[in-house]
């Protein structure tokens, strides 16, 4: 656990699978990465997994195949991701990275009967938001060792109260919803900023949109 916390702020976020790596005994060659719904986290997440050798699969609101590039400045190629039913995604991966926004839509999206049908050596890997993950099935599962164990860095209640049994857990790693926590992440949220404002100002439509609806 101490080597964790030691890694760098900037590094964290990359270092999610490779910790995991450690966590299993294992490698991530050709594993399968099951990324929920592919909204700007789980983009971003794909490139990183694939550049790990793992095969991606993820399930989406909407049938339209997702469209992620490796991040090759001279030749960017489409990463394959599989579209599948939310059933397959937790009963064949070996890490579900849940990257979800919070809203009714999504709330306990990794519930009880789900995480129950997870493989024996999977991994599950929170990083979007606390309410998409049923908290009290996923401990109780921990706990019974059902699962390998989960990397949870947003939770329902934060901070994390002290009370909570993820803090006693040895199959968990915990981070303080910091997985956003790179060298320039003031910059790139003025940097958006700016760019919203232009288009306000010169009266051109939003490139990014919040669907009311949906909530995200």
């Amino acid at each position: 656990m101490e080597v964790w916390w030691e890694v760098a702020p900037q590094t964290v976020f990359i270092t999610i699978i490779p910790a995991l790596v450690i966590l299993l005994h294992d490698h991530v060659t050709s594993h399968h990465s099951i990324l929920p719904r592919m909204g700007d986290i789980a983009s971003k997440t794909a490139v990183l997994c694939h550049a790990l050798n793992c095969k991606l699969q993820c399930v989406k609101r909407t049938p339209s195949p997702p469209e992620v590039y490796t991040n090759s400045k001279n030749n960017p190629e489409l990463i394959p991701i599989n579209i599948v039913s939310k059933q397959e995604l937790f009963e064949t991966s070996d890490f579900i990275i849940c990257t979800l926004p919070g809203g009714d839509l999504t709330y306990h999206f990794c519930d009880e009967a789900s995480l129950n049908s997870m493989k024996l050596d999977a991994v599950l890997i929170s990083m979007g938001r606390g309410t998409c993950v049923d908290e009290e099935a996923l401990i109780k599962i921990l706990e019974k060792k059902r699962i390998a164990g989960a990397v949870m860095d947003v939770f329902k209640t934060e901070p994390l109260p002290q009370e909570s049994p993820l803090w006693t857990l040895d199959n968990v790693l915990l981070s303080p919803h910091n997985a956003d926590l790179v060298e320039n992440i003031v910059g790139d949220g003025l940097q958006v900023f700016g760019e919203r404002l232009n288009e306000y100002m010169q009266g051109q439509p939003f490139k990014s949109i919040v669907d009311k609806q949906a909530g995200y």
